[in-house]
């Protein structure tokens, strides 16, 4: 599970950095337009997204397995993170880092939050 775990969160990592973050939807295709974060059309991701694809991509497996090992793999970066898995934004909750919501980002400074946060975990999971 460890190795899997920091495959799969440096995959989606790779993905976030060289194709972009996306708010919203699990992943957009070249025209803004939501889509499957499997399909070849995306182009942008969310967290949930660029997880679903990196297992996609490691691995070959049905969309079931898929949909549980990306429940495995984000429960996990949650816990190591202390980030909150929300599709919104709470009016008025503080902008820390026990507070971003992974699956809607506003602002660049909450995209290196997670990013950050990516690293971190990747790099905890190789120490332990």
């Amino acid at each position: 599970m460890k190795d899997n775990f920091i495959h799969v969160m440096a995959n989606a990592q790779f993905l976030l950095a060289r194709y972009g973050w996306n708010a919203g939807a699990e992943a957009i295709d070249a025209d803004g337009i939501e889509c499957d974060p499997l399909s070849k059309e995306a182009v942008r991701f969310c967290i949930i997204g660029a997880i679903k694809r990196s297992i996609a991509d490691l691995q070959c497996a049905s969309a079931d397995k898929i949909n549980a090992a990306t429940q495995q793999i984000l429960e996990r970066f949650l816990e190591v993170t202390n980030l909150e898995l929300k599709e919104e934004p709470m009016p008025g909750e503080p902008n820390s880092k026990e507070h971003v919501g992974v699956t809607f980002w506003q602002d660049s400074a909450t995209e290196r939050i997670v990013a950050n946060k990516i690293t971190e975990a990747i790099t905890n999971a190789k120490q332990s």
